[in-house]
């Protein structure tokens, strides 16, 4: 049996124009390390497109991550990773597209 569908190949891909369009949810969120992951790879994506590096993390906290999780008191946590890899690029507050409860 293969393991493919023959056939014409696939040509609708997503486009994606800007790295402001790109959106990372993490639906069970904790303490925020597959954020912290993705903060570091949406970074190397503005960079790649030419962004100014003092503008980046603002534009990703801004346009890109966001986290749900049911623990409130993750939330800090979380928050406090967020902020401090910002603050590690380039200074900064915490991200409020992370939300608890």
């Amino acid at each position: 049996m293969p393991y493919y569908v023959e056939g014409e190949p696939e040509t609708d891909f997503l486009r994606i124009a800007r790295p402001e369009e790109i959106r990372v949810l993490d639906p069970a969120a904790g303490s925020g390390h597959m954020l912290t992951y993705a903060f570091d790879l949406l970074y190397a994506i503005y960079e790649e497109q030419g962004y100014a590096p003092s503008d980046i993390p603002a534009l990703i906290l801004k346009h890109n991550l966001h986290g749900l999780d049911i623990c409130p008191v993750l939330r800090n946590l979380r928050n406090w990773h967020c902020f401090s890899r910002r603050a590690k690029k380039h200074g900064g507050s915490s991200n409020r597209n992370i939300w608890s409860g």
